[in-house]
């Protein structure tokens, strides 16, 4: 059995060690996307290739956030490359882990081939009891919400459905989905009872400002964005336009914007499938949200600059072009 994880990752330089060297003792293989980091992340990626730790990676240097149709594009590499039986589609902030005892691989490995298999959420929260000279955050932050308001899901794709043809993740990571007469709609699925995936979308308030900083300009750049995509970035990025900084205190709070609610919390630390992670790279790396935000405000000069001289270069043709379709939805 080959199990690979496919993941794309910006700016995520305080837990992608941790999430690479947690994985490794689960899948066989990690394929990962660098999305145009300006942290240290690229530099801890190479240091994990120096390792000859089974990964891939791969940068990506587009403007746009296109999290879907990259990571669809890895999966049939996952499937012809690396000849995966299951894939992990995972975010750097996700670990999978098991609801009780047992191992997350050997329960992967009893899981039914002919649907996808939900794996619930578990938002972990930082408190200010949290030791600040931790710096790996699945020590650090060890408490979680007890019961999400509302329940998203991360999946598990067996390949018997990651072949099929019109077939894709869906943003986020959190379905799978088929094409059937022209429209889009999920792959059959059923929700793990053992399976869960510990979420640690709020680390610092360093990390969260860098994030909304790089991810939500993105994000918005997309022409295909969903409504509600990024919905909690937005609401950060208000934040500091309006200059309001975020506090330390603040930061679990801002965790419970992930479950929408304000939750009961429980001490229950990650434990790692087989054994302690041990970090070898510095806790210096950290980002700067300043130089992060100046970085993705050019990128997206740039790429406006560019839409605007191919826009110029099809002439009075695209101005007939959209005329002719303005007529018709009068019409």
């Amino acid at each position: 059995m080959k199990i690979v994880s496919i993941s794309m990752i910006r700016n995520e330089a305080d837990i992608l060690e941790a999430f690479v060297r947690y994985h490794l003792q689960i899948v066989d293989h990690m394929i990962i996307i660098n999305h145009r980091s300006v942290d240290a992340s690229g530099q801890i990626l190479h240091g994990l290739l120096n390792e000859g730790l089974p990964i891939d990676v791969l940068n990506e240097t587009s403007h746009e956030q296109q999290q879907a149709r990259l990571l669809t594009r890895m999966m049939k590499t996952a499937l012809d490359v690396h000849h995966a039986d299951w894939i992990l589609p995972l975010d750097a902030d996700e670990f999978v882990s098991v609801n009780k005892r047992g191992y997350v691989r050997d329960t992967i490995a009893q899981l039914p081939n002919n649907v996808i298999t939900k794996m619930p959420w578990r938002t972990y929260v930082p408190l200010p009891s949290d030791d600040p000279n931790e710096f790996n955050v699945i020590k650090r932050i060890r408490n979680r919400v007890e019961a999400e308001p509302l329940q998203w899901c991360k999946i598990v794709i067996p390949r018997f459905l990651a072949e099929k043809k019109n077939s894709m993740v869906s943003a986020g990571n959190h379905g799978f989905m088929r094409r059937v007469r022209g429209r889009w709609k999920e792959h059959p699925s059923q929700v793990s009872e053992q399976l869960v995936v510990a979420h640690f979308p709020v680390r610092s308030a360093q990390q969260i400002t860098t994030k909304a900083f790089a991810a939500w300009p993105a994000i918005l750049a997309k022409p295909n964005k969903e409504p509600t995509e990024g919905f909690h970035l937005k609401l950060l990025f208000d934040r500091f336009i309006k200059n309001d900084r975020i506090q330390p205190e603040e930061l679990a709070s801002l965790a419970f914007h992930y479950v929408l609610g304000s939750p009961t919390i429980v001490n229950e630390p990650l434990r790692p499938d087989r054994e302690n992670i041990q970090l070898r790279f510095s806790a210096s790396y950290t980002a700067d949200p300043l130089p992060i935000l100046a970085q993705t405000a050019e990128d997206l000069a740039e790429a406006l600059a560019a839409a605007r001289r191919n826009e110029k270069g099809k002439g009075p043709l695209l101005g007939k072009i959209r005329q002719w379709f303005r007529a018709r939805r009068v019409e």
